[in-house]
């Protein structure tokens, strides 16, 4: 079996993991806003159930390379094959730096005044 031989899938099973703690744990601890003080209620709602989706959609993935493990084997390989590593690296990476930007920025008590910045901030970060 792939995941025995093979530690990438397992490295990035707990970056993922890893990423998610420190963006949740963030703006849990360091954010003070309400979505109801905000001018789009729903938006910031459905942003603050993004974490819980992730995870949903990781353990979803795990079970399927759990109980299909030849297309993610093929899939590693052609990952190995490409070439470019370096550039997706760059583009996760400029991701995340979006994702956290808001905090910076804004400081854990300015979200709520600046949501509509941060959500494009935060939405940009999450389809990098």
């Amino acid at each position: 079996m792939f995941l025995l031989t093979d530690r990438r899938p397992l490295a990035i099973g707990a970056l993922f993991v890893a990423e998610l703690a420190v963006l949740a744990l963030s703006y849990q601890l360091l954010a003070q806003f309400e979505c109801r003080g905000t001018n789009a209620f729903e938006l910031c709602r459905f942003l603050r159930s993004m974490v819980v989706r992730a995870l949903a959609v990781f353990a979803a993935m795990v079970v399927l390379v759990w109980a299909r493990p030849e297309p993610f084997a093929r899939f590693l390989a052609g990952a190995r094959a490409s070439a470019g590593p370096h550039a997706a690296m760059l583009l996760h990476l400029a991701g995340i730096a979006l994702l956290m930007a808001p905090l910076a920025v804004f400081g854990g008590d300015g979200l709520t005044a600046s949501f509509g910045t941060a959500a494009v901030l935060w939405i940009a970060g999450g389809l990098a």
